[in-house]
């Protein structure tokens, strides 16, 4: 009896002690199977403040540390943001079936949450894996944000396995209220294909449409360069470049791990160009338009600056400016479309393209946030390549619009341009026959106005010509009038002489004395009227001699004598027509020149031109000059190694620099009409650089005078 009652006792107890152990163990996490987009670790978690090694240990006792949901947004965990550094514990106990099976352990579940921090996982106290340093130094601390780590895991036994997770997150890390410690998950090799798959997947999406805004981009800039009165082509390339940067940006901290520093950065570069980049966008879409940027336009440029000042001011404070980011991107979007509704109102088919692609970029914005929300609450079951054609399609919507409306807006010029070009051809080819009758027509016209000019020019020639040979014989004729006027004096003396001398020899008494004075007076009058008679022929010789050569011919000639004879012969037939006018002539000859090679008739005509010019310009300004001004024209010549050179200067009216670069011009004259054809400088320098060679050029001082300059090359 007393065995059957101690036999009951110890029954007693060992119920009572298998009873009791389950309250004091630690709720376990049950893994039966795992589906292929595993199991997330988000209940049964167990966190406790401290940096102890020895809290990874399975045979720890953690039953005393606190409940807690690393999943949850840090917004709702201040016990892990105040330690900045501590211990997480799980027990999992899994199914016999998953024993000694290739799993895998992963570290974050988008888009549900992006981790953010330092952690080491051990399994039953051995290290399996980390991600940055763990340490509450934040000068060795590395933590990284958004990071997918896979760690392989293995299960030896189907009893409890403690999972413990060394995390710090020190206060010198920007983080996002909204993000969480960690999402732990397990799953099979096998099914993280898939989200290899996606990764991949997300890659190509994201090359593919940056690939298409660089594409689009430098189309426009290189339109823009063809045609930049189009500046809304340039505004749209800026645009798509912002647009790329904030896409990849985004790709980036979505599916990269960075460090936080590097993740913040890269969300605050996402940021600055995001809202740039829409309205960049909507500038364009006013200058291609043509609408007037209103109030509503400079509003927004005024809140986009305060946004980005409000980044720098809140040290990027996200959780605050994401708020303002989506009421910035909805009123711009608002603007968008009443612009381009503004433009389709006016029956701008352009606008309606416009208007339609914001339309699609709302819509589809809508969807994707039922699909963001569907896929929430069943992330694995939800094929993510929809989201991302739909995030495509959002992303390319008003871009694609805009550039499909430029293409049109090009497609129709080029239609309008054909159509002209046909109607020109046909009005071509019906003009055709009458430009050419016209054509005919014309060229017999301009022939006989071409035979008329001709003509008229010779005649003007022809007239310069004989207007210089009229002032030649005027002055010869003057020079040869002096030695006549004594010959006729000295001859009427001569003969009063011979008459007297005939009445003293009639006379009874004849007085020999008068009679020899009579004669001598009578000897010296035919000297006298010899030496002026042999003046005259000398003129009338050297006139022949000069006459003598043909034009075209050259003959060794003595150009300081010609010069001077010119020069003597245009002066005496100025005062011929003026017997008023007198001025001062300087000669400065090089006595060295010798004889050159030209054609005396025209070197003489080119002097006579130049003299005539010279005493024109003294004679006018002497009209308004003081009493006290001396008209003086200067000749000289001089000789160097390779041509001979002639200036004839005067100190007359100068000539100003817009008539001294038409002076040489046939026809042209700055002399009253009548007084002057406008050829005689435009021959005289055909006489000189085609004739012989030369050059004649002109320096003029207006009130000074002028020095024309001939110049003769020595064969």
């Amino acid at each position: 009896m007393s065995r059957l009652w101690l036999l009951l006792l110890l029954t007693c107890c060992v119920l009572h002690v298998g009873y009791a152990q389950p309250t004091k163990a630690q709720p376990v996490f049950r893994i039966d199977s795992l589906p292929a987009q595993g199991i997330l670790l988000d209940k049964g978690w167990k966190w406790h403040t401290g940096d102890n090694p020895d809290w990874a240990k399975p045979e720890f006792d953690d039953s005393k540390w606190e409940s807690i949901d690393p999943t949850s947004p840090f917004s709702k965990l201040p016990q892990v943001t105040e330690a900045e550094i501590g211990w997480f514990r799980i027990a999992v106990t899994i199914d016999s079936s998953l024993v000694n099976q290739p799993l895998i352990v992963t570290t974050n579940t988008p888009p549900k949450g992006l981790m953010m921090g330092a952690l080491e996982i051990y399994l039953d106290g051995k290290l399996i894996g980390s991600i940055g340093k763990v340490s509450k130094d934040p000068g060795i601390e590395k933590t990284f944000a958004g990071t997918d780590k896979v760690f392989p895991i293995f299960f030896s036994h189907s009893q409890t396995h403690i999972i413990a997770i060394h995390y710090s997150l020190t206060k010198s890390n920007d983080y996002f209220q909204e993000r969480n410690p960690f999402y732990v998950s397990i799953r099979r090799l096998d099914g993280w294909g898939k989200e290899v798959r996606q990764y991949l997947s997300n890659f190509t999406f994201a090359t593919f449409g940056a690939g298409v805004f660089v594409i689009m981009a430098l189309l426009h800039l290189f339109f823009y360069f063809f045609y930049p009165a189009q500046r809304s082509n340039l505004l749209f390339s800026i645009a798509l470049t912002f647009g790329v940067i904030q896409g990849l940006t985004h790709y980036f901290v979505s599916t990269i791990p960075f460090s936080v520093s590097v993740f913040y950065s890269l969300i605050a570069i996402n940021r600055i160009f995001s809202l740039p980049f829409y309205l960049i966008l909507l500038f364009a879409v006013y200058e291609y338009l043509q609408q007037s940027r209103k109030r509503m336009f400079w509003g927004l440029v005024m809140v986009n600056l305060f946004y980005l000042v409000t980044l720098f001011l809140t040290a990027f404070n996200f959780d605050f400016n994401l708020n303002i980011y989506t009421i910035i991107l909805l009123i711009t979007l608002l603007d968008y479309l009443y612009v381009s509704y503004q433009s389709m109102r006016d029956g701008n088919q352009n606008g309606r393209i416009i208007f339609y692609g914001g339309m699609f970029f709302f819509i589809l914005f809508l969807a994707n946030l039922f699909i963001v929300k569907y896929a929430e609450l069943d992330h694995y079951n939800l094929p993510l390549t929809a989201s991302q054609i739909i995030w495509l399609l959002i992303f390319f919507s008003m871009p694609v619009s805009f550039s499909l409306a430029m293409a049109r807006d090009f497609a129709q010029t080029n239609t309008s341009l054909k159509k002209n070009l046909e109607e020109i051809k046909q009005l071509s080819t019906e003009k055709q026959q009458i430009l050419s009758t016209q054509n005919e027509l014309l060229e017999q016209q301009v022939e006989q106005r071409t035979a008329e000019l001709r003509a008229s020019q010779a005649q003007l020639i022809q007239r310069e010509k004989l207007a210089s040979l009229g002032e030649l014989t005027a002055g010869i004729a003057h020079e040869i009038q002096n030695p006549l006027n004594f010959v006729n004096n000295f001859s009427e003396v001569s003969t009063e002489l011979v008459t007297e001398l005939e009445d003293e020899q009639q006379k009874p008494e004849r007085d020999t004395e008068l009679e020899a004075e009579l004669l001598s007076d009578l000897k010296q009058n035919l000297q006298k009227i010899t030496h002026h008679g042999g003046r005259a022929s000398a003129i009338v010789k050297g006139m022949l001699e000069h006459s003598r050569s043909s034009i075209g011919e050259r003959q060794p000639t003595n150009l300081n004598a010609l010069t001077d004879e010119y020069l003597r012969l245009a002066y005496q037939g100025l005062r011929a027509k003026n017997k008023d006018f007198n001025c001062q002539l300087v000669t400065d000859f090089d006595p060295d020149l010798g004889r050159v090679e030209v054609m005396p008739q025209e070197i003489g005509r080119v002097l006579l031109n130049l003299y005539n010019n010279a005493f024109y310009a003294v004679q006018q300004k002497q009209k308004l000059a003081p009493a006290d001004y001396q008209p003086t024209v200067t000749v000289s010549s001089r000789r160097s190694e390779s041509s001979i050179e002639i200036r004839v200067r005067d100190n007359g009216t100068g000539i100003p620099d817009a008539v001294k670069a038409k002076i040489f011009q046939p026809f042209f004259t700055t002399k009253p009409t009548g007084e002057g054809t406008g050829l005689g400088l435009s021959l005289s320098y055909d006489i000189i650089t085609k004739g012989h060679g030369g050059t004649l050029t002109v320096e003029s001082v207006v009130g000074e005078g002028t020095t024309f300059i001939i110049t003769l090359p020595i064969s």
